[in-house]
């Protein structure tokens, strides 16, 4: 009864402070059909559809294809190929395990399939 209570009040409160809520000049209430998350999707769609048909476009500024010879050609996209490594972490450094160099593993639990360790590096 005390919650019927609380969320019957916390109600009222709302709708007295949705009515004293003035316009502000210029603008006015929002008053949509639609569930707003369904135009901001819809809205997000349009945006990726259109910016996805630019793209071939704006293609010829990254880059510069030289199609005269497949070796030609293999070396003219090399900078592409190498940017592309870097941006997805193929050419980041990596840690090896060496005996006594590199780094521990202790299993510190094991629940079924999961297995978590502690890595402790020297």
């Amino acid at each position: 009864m005390r919650l019927q209570w609380h969320l019957a009040c916390l109600l009222l409160l709302t709708q007295e402070i949705q009515a004293a809520t003035p316009v502000l000049p210029g603008t006015r209430p929002l008053t949509v059909k639609q569930p707003i998350d369904v135009l901001i999707v819809d809205g997000l769609r349009r945006f990726c559809l259109r910016e996805l048909d630019a793209v071939p476009a704006q293609r010829g500024r990254f880059w510069k294809r030289d199609f005269t010879s497949s070796k030609v050609y293999a070396k003219s996209i090399e900078s592409n190929r190498a940017r592309f490594r870097e941006i997805s972490g193929v050419v980041d450094d990596r840690l090896t395990a060496l005996a006594g160099k590199g780094p521990e593993f202790k299993e510190i639990l094991r629940l079924g399939t999961l297995t978590t360790l502690m890595i402790r590096t020297k």
